[in-house]
């Protein structure tokens, strides 16, 4: 029998719950690559289209359903039969939980934008063997009802809604000694400072957060607050891509805005510009998800 698993996700961008469904008899899960999930899929019932690129992102124009229940990320009054609200944010392809010996048939989806607002959640898919061919399957709610939206992919006249961007520089392999020091948004002035030792600390990490309850302050305004935050960090390889250089740094918060934390873990992305490094964070329409750019300062007092 299946069950919905919540997971708690240490390794994203996000704080919401992703569906990690333990296998079901008849299923057949497919060991999914790179190279088989990139492109444009459909669904069959729902009409919607979900675009997944090299650079780790995915877009999809109908991303509501998978967050029925969650309120604080839906549109008011959003009705799952008759509305559709876009989402986009970065894909990984891992296996399901307590499967560890079997494919890697689990798409997560990192969302940081739905519905046109800020975000910070996720949800998954299923890479399925069907008729021979492989489908992408959701389930809406507990998947013992077989509630499932289903997509396949296009092979022409695809239907591409993925945004051409210019690229942020070249990802490259970083050291610890690279990282180290105080990094400062010129633009803001705010500042993230990365010990030696392991920990960080930073004047405003609410970019990161989206309206996250459970880890900014319920009165939290994005417009004029800032959320302070300290924790450890780790130098990593994105998800998306586990054979590439290790150009992500990873924040592991133990406290946001003065308040304890324990669903705050997030990635950092690191580009080399020229001569220089740019740390960023991750953003997948930065005209609805702020894009935060910093470089490192050698002359900043820590």
């Amino acid at each position: 029998m299946r069950k919905i698993l919540l997971l708690v996700i240490a390794l994203t961008m996000t704080a919401g719950c992703f569906v990690g469904p333990a296998l079901s008899d008849g299923v057949e899960l497919v060991d999914m690559t790179a190279d088989d999930l990139i492109g444009v899929w459909q669904s069959d019932q729902r009409g919607g289209v979900i675009e997944f690129t090299a650079d780790g992102d995915f877009y999809a124009s109908d991303a509501g359903y998978m967050f029925v229940g969650f309120t604080d990320v839906l549109p008011a009054g959003f009705d799952v039969k008759h509305d559709k609200a876009p989402g986009s944010g970065q894909w990984s392809i891992g296996k399901l939980l307590g499967h560890s010996q079997g494919p890697s048939g689990l798409i997560d989806l990192h969302f940081d934008v739905l519905a046109r607002r800020p975000t910070a959640g996720g949800n998954s898919v299923e890479a399925q063997r069907s008729d021979g061919a492989i489908v992408l399957v959701h389930y809406i709610g507990d998947p013992d009802v077989n509630n499932t939206v289903v997509y396949r992919k296009c092979q022409t006249g695809c239907h591409r809604i993925a945004p051409k961007r210019k690229g942020l520089g070249k990802r490259i392999d970083v050291t610890s000694d690279q990282l180290v020091g105080m990094w400062k948004d010129t633009k803001r002035g705010s500042t993230i400072v990365f010990d030696k030792n392991g920990g960080f600390r930073g004047e405003d990490f609410s970019y990161l957060f989206g309206g996250n309850r459970f880890a900014l302050p319920a009165d939290f305004d994005r417009v004029h607050d800032r959320a302070s935050g300290v924790g450890t960090w780790k130098l990593e390889r994105p998800q998306w891509d586990p054979a590439g250089p290790h150009s992500n740094v990873h924040l592991f918060f133990t406290n946001v805005a003065g308040q304890p934390t324990h669903t705050g873990s997030r990635p950092m992305q690191i580009f080399a510009t020229g001569p220089s490094l740019a740390l960023v964070n991750y953003s997948s329409d930065p005209s609805v998800n702020e894009q935060r750019t910093y470089t490192k300062c050698g002359a900043c007092i820590s």
